[in-house]
């Protein structure tokens, strides 16, 4: 695969955002302090394929740092751009200012949302960890995505609610290992996600069966823009789906 480095500020190198949704949690995760920290390091570490040359060490120089610029690797990202049909591309921005482990960020249609660390981790815990917001995107867009695909299945599953208890597990050595100059050999990307959710159908349409759950699910991960990242990441998704009470209308293991 092609790999190239590409300089991108960060007030600007997002397209406009048409409105608001879960996966706009992501960028906050990214931004965060320990994210650009994490990202630096990452960039030093990894190979300028598309030359041949090894990256240097000094990618995210003093002078890049006061020109507001974070040195991002892509892979195809250019090409992966311009094979979208502009009629449906869909873009997401946030602007952000951090001082110290905070972090307050605005949307383009005018939402705020804020990142901490815990004291524990140098930070004043004022509000979530960027990887928490990670989390509240994937139950918002799958919330999201659940009911679009319900609407769509034959015959139609109305989804009145759902409750999400999902729990995000990752080596904390991928973070913070030192010395800073050294890969960790660990990755820092989430690992594992595991929990329940437990939708709730609307009126009389209480009867659901494993295999209609089970296709709302797979529907489910396969178009929310979050769970699908994740998935492709490696992260491994141990999450049950349970209907309303807990049981699935011809099995009690619902998958």
């Amino acid at each position: 695969a092609t790999t190239v480095w590409a300089v991108c500020r960060l007030a600007h190198c997002m397209p406009r955002l048409s409105r608001i949704t879960p996966p706009l949690l992501l960028i906050p995760a990214l931004m965060s302090s320990q994210a650009m920290a994490s990202l630096g390091r990452y960039a030093r570490l990894l190979p300028l394929k598309s030359s041949g040359r090894q990256a240097p060490g000094n990618l995210i120089s003093r002078p890049m740092r006061r020109q507001g610029c974070v040195l991002v690797r892509l892979r195809r990202g250019a090409s992966s751009i311009a094979r979208i049909d502009p009629a449906h591309r869909k873009s997401y921005e946030i602007r952000g200012s951090g001082q110290g482990s905070f972090v307050e960020m605005t949307t383009d249609t005018g939402h705020g949302i804020r990142t901490d660390v815990p004291k524990s981790m140098g930070g004043t815990d004022k509000a979530p960890q960027p990887v928490e917001t990670l989390l509240a995107a994937l139950i918002g867009c799958t919330q999201a995505t659940a009911l679009y695909v319900g609407r769509h299945m034959t015959p139609r599953v109305l989804i009145k609610n759902m409750e999400f208890q999902l729990t995000a597990h990752r080596d904390n050595r991928g973070a913070v290992q030192l010395p800073i100059e050294e890969s960790p050999g660990v990755s820092p990307k989430l690992q594992l996600i595991t929990g329940k959710i437990r939708v709730f159908l609307r009126g009389k349409n209480d009867g659901l069966s494993q295999a209609q759950l089970h296709a709302l699910k797979e529907s489910t991960e396969a178009r929310c823009p979050v769970a699908s990242m994740l998935l492709e990441s490696g992260c491994e998704m141990d999450v049950e789906w349970i209907v309303g009470g807990g049981e699935c209308s011809d099995d009690k293991e619902a998958s």
